[in-house]
């Protein structure tokens, strides 16, 4: 079953597949009707952009540099090594992606200085740990998990690994401190890889 941000982003992408059949360079089946198939799927990037939900991530991934990565599509030429983008855009990428409420759960002073100027390093590092250096979609990271023995080291875009495990049948991430943050038991297949939600901003 599709979790509701899986719904919205469909219906939101269903919209512009309804524009896009409206003559604008559209590909047509012999029935006349254009196909989901037919359609690119947005970026990473764009995906976060079509929701409300994730403006503090937004505002985190652009205040760092990080966004024009995300926005990056898969066989594309235009990785920046400036931005970090050194994993291969053929293999895409998976970002865990905390909602606002993740945010909101800081106090006013942790969100202050999470995002002053000289926290910035710090916002980056952190960011670059919750992108995966490639697409990992969620049946192949349970298969990963079990036939590793219960946890995961992903390789992630800070140079370190990010341990993902299971709990039931859902999947999490687990912080250096040993916290436990659930990232849904599904991700969302995005154009340059795949995100899954995070409601709380790893501490």
């Amino acid at each position: 079953m599709l979790s509701s941000f899986a719904k919205r982003l469909f219906l939101l992408t269903g919209c512009a597949l309804m524009i896009t059949g409206c003559g604008f360079g559209s590909t047509e089946t012999t029935a006349g009707r254009t196909t989901a198939d037919q359609v690119e799927q947005p970026t990473i990037f764009a995906a976060l952009r079509r929701l409300s939900e994730f403006s503090t991530l937004r505002r985190a991934l652009n205040d760092t540099g990080l966004a024009a990565s995300l926005n990056v599509p898969v066989n594309s030429s235009r990785a920046s090594p400036a931005a970090g983008t050194a994993a291969s855009a053929e293999q895409g990428q998976t970002l865990l992606a905390p909602r606002d409420t993740g945010f909101a759960q800081l106090s006013p002073e942790a969100r202050a200085a999470l995002f002053a100027a000289e926290g910035r390093p710090a916002l980056a590092s952190m960011l670059k740990s919750l992108i995966l250096t490639r697409t990992i979609h969620a049946e192949e990271l349970r298969t990963m998990i079990t036939e590793n023995g219960g946890t995961v080291q992903i390789p992630n875009r800070a140079g370190t690994t990010t341990s993902i495990g299971l709990s039931g049948d859902r999947l999490v991430l687990i912080t250096p401190n040993g916290a436990r943050i659930d990232m849904g038991g599904a991700d969302m297949s995005a154009g340059n890889g795949a995100i899954y939600i995070l409601e709380q901003w790893p501490r």
